[in-house]
């Protein structure tokens, strides 16, 4: 499709998002490739937010094993920003002995979190976020005409995305306003009309557990209540059975 001049176009609205747009002898920087992936991670980021919903796609059930040790089953989530987790196997967490990760490991772009130290008497949500970690470091080539005999350095050349547990101390915001996503699916009889667009939040992890400790000396979870909000695409799927069960059972009896 041919790209248009400003000057053609009567009106034009920026939406926030830009890619590259590529013309022979261009020269390719690192800034450019950035600029590419970006642009399709925040049109994925977008996708996952409207059409799917923020929440717990399947899985990540947390369960008591003994004393403080909890099991974090696999499964896969979406943030509230929108990126996936895939917690691709059971993990076994003692939370007698976790120690909350440095806040400032977490994107810039991420909400302030109220980290939560495990104690006797104190209770604590377990969530789940989003994280990245560099690896493979290569050596720089030097520049110039440099013989390369000098130390030029190292960078790392990927990327992994993973996630990490964390403690916090109450609900981010986006849980807040997760109450409205909790309609009486039961009293759905007719397709619902177009939603508003959801709130966009910059929290990147999601709950998964409400976890109370006992008082004294006991060592043990006082209860341990799932805390799972289903995203909005799984709520979708739900209320459109009930819509067609409504409608289509009396015609099949």
């Amino acid at each position: 499709m041919a790209i248009t001049s400003p000057e053609i176009n009567a009106k034009f609205y920026d939406n926030g998002l830009e890619y590259v747009n590529y013309f022979p002898r261009q020269l390719i920087t690192a800034d450019d490739m950035r600029a590419e992936r970006e642009y399709f991670r925040e049109k994925l980021r977008r996708h996952n937010r409207m059409l799917h919903g923020w929440g717990v796609v399947c899985g990540c059930e947390v369960k008591q094993e003994k004393n403080w040790v909890v099991t974090i089953g696999k499964g896969v989530a979406i943030t509230p920003q929108g990126d996936e987790i895939c917690i691709s196997e059971d993990i076994s967490l003692d939370l007698a002995s976790y120690t909350s990760p440095d806040p400032a490991i977490f994107s810039s772009s991420c909400s302030p979190m109220e980290l939560a130290k495990p104690s006797a008497g104190n209770r604590i949500y377990l969530g789940v976020c989003y994280a990245e970690n560099y690896s493979r470091p290569v050596r720089l080539h030097p520049a110039g005409c440099d013989c390369g005999c000098g130390e030029a350095g190292s960078e790392y050349a990927r990327v992994r995305e993973g996630y990490r547990l964390v403690c916090l101390d109450k609900k981010p915001e986006s849980y807040v306003e997760a109450r409205s996503i909790f309609a009486d699916l039961d009293s759905i009889s007719v397709f619902p009309k177009i939603p508003d667009c959801p709130t966009q939040f910059n929290d990147c992890c999601v709950l998964l557990a409400r976890i109370s400790f006992s008082d004294g000396e006991s060592n043990s979870i006082g209860s341990l209540n799932g805390l799972r909000i289903p995203c909005s695409s799984t709520l979708n799927t739900y209320a459109q059975i009930k819509v067609l069960q409504n409608n289509l059972m009396p015609l099949l009896k």
